[in-house]
């Protein structure tokens, strides 16, 4: 349910490191290999962008403080399932320990994929959408909350979708799949589902 699309491309960041557990190797475990996520390292809130040149996004059904979770309990059986998780979650030990992150891997044959649910407890998703970042995004739905989808343009792995859950904390999702599995777009929808079952698993747990 996009309202609209924001492009940004103004320059290219200096550096990209790589998250862990996304995609193949000829032995089937899932390997490192999409680009860290920029940010405009600036924090921002639902309704009312603190990024100069950002757009906005809407408002939240209500605030899910995600201080304490665990991101590897936000998808329920039937979920990982149907996104045919093939592994037991496990927290992604190399993540910064201020953003806990949980791997969830297809690996015993291929396609092989890995979906990354990560929590960022001091960061909105808006900053996602400031101007300096290479980055093409669009604001969407998910379960009721303003999110942005994101990818820098020369990704043909994986694309990512950051929900903003409250007030500078956003529930992000990455999945990496490859270009064996198709365009950018496919990504983009496996991402977008992703999103969509984490977010409900978050509201069921822990909303109002």
């Amino acid at each position: 349910m996009a309202h609209r699309t924001h492009t940004t491309a103004v320059a290219l960041l200096t550096a990209a490191a790589l998250l862990t557990g996304c995609t193949t190797t000829s032995t089937g475990q899932a390997t490192t290999t999409t680009e860290e996520q920029p940010t405009s390292g600036l924090p921002g809130s639902g309704g009312e962008s603190s990024v100069p040149g950002a757009a906005e996004l809407a408002d939240r059904p209500q605030e899910i403080d995600l201080t304490g979770i665990d991101p590897c309990t936000l998808n329920t059986e039937d979920g990982l399932l149907e996104q045919g998780i093939d592994r037991e979650p496990r927290p992604n030990r190399s993540a910064d320990p201020h953003e806990p992150t949980c791997s969830l891997d297809h690996s015993t044959g291929p396609p092989y994929y890995g979906i990354q649910v990560k929590l960022k407890p001091g960061e909105g998703a808006e900053v996602l959408l400031a101007p300096n970042l290479n980055l093409d995004t669009e604001i969407i739905d998910i379960a009721g909350f303003p999110a942005v989808q994101n990818r820098r343009p020369t990704d043909m792995r994986g694309c990512f979708v950051d929900v903003s859950v409250a007030e500078g904390q956003t529930l992000s999702i990455q999945f990496d799949g490859g270009e064996e599995m198709g365009p950018p777009e496919y990504h983009c929808e496996r991402a977008t589902a992703a999103a969509t079952m984490a977010t409900e698993t978050l509201v069921a747990l822990h909303g109002n």
